[in-house]
């Protein structure tokens, strides 16, 4: 009897050490992104695809007879994902400035935390709310950008005179992922307004 509690105790505690474990990692990699090197590998991975997209529209500008807007599309759509990351990062970099001028303390009231986030928000700069209307901009024109793109793209589906295979799947993938993203979001919108007149009228 006592063996089978003395097992039973050791795989409760396993199961705990493997939760305790997780979430250690979890913490581990969260701790990791905060540090320079984090940083500095999530601006490679966040940087890569647009800087690809520019590379591969600027190299082949001249390949496309089909469509010549096609090179067109993916150096502008890379510009613009490269302004909407550092204009994210810029934002970001400037509110964490802010927090950590004013800490949280152990033992905050509501009170507290609510004079806190103001003094927060009256530490950063007035222009950064600037910066965030121009990321929805830069945002709002992407989407557009992409239809355009998706329009081009099929325009020359089939066409006799070949547009060089980079260019044409890069804007064809990003073009059309957009495309369905948009309408997704669109489709999600339309439900959450039925859902909220639903709920009204009743």
């Amino acid at each position: 009897m006592t063996e089978y509690n003395d097992v039973e105790a050791a795989n409760n505690g396993g199961g705990g050490g493997g939760g305790m474990k997780t979430l250690e990692l979890g913490q581990k990699c969260a701790s990791f992104f905060d540090t320079t090197c984090g940083i500095v590998c999530s601006l490679i991975f966040t940087f890569t695809v647009p800087f690809l997209v520019i590379a591969v529209g600027y190299i082949y500008r001249n390949d496309c007879p089909s469509n010549a807007k096609i090179p067109t599309w993916l150096v502008v759509f890379g510009v613009t994902m490269v302004g909407e990351r550092l204009i994210g990062l810029f934002i970001t970099a400037m509110k964490k400035r802010a927090e950590k001028r004013h800490p949280a303390s152990d033992n905050e009231t509501d009170e507290e935390a609510e004079a806190r986030r103001t003094q927060i928000a009256a530490d950063i700069p007035g222009f950064v709310g600037l910066l965030g209307i121009a990321q929805i901009v830069l945002g709002i024109f992407s989407l557009v950008w992409m239809f355009f793109g998706f329009l081009w793209v099929l325009g020359t589906f089939g066409d006799k005179e070949v547009c060089h295979w980079a260019p044409y799947t890069l804007a064809f993938v990003f073009a059309f992922a957009g495309f369905m993203v948009a309408c997704m979001a669109l489709c999600c919108l339309g439900c959450v307004c039925c859902v909220i007149n639903i709920v009204t009228k009743d």
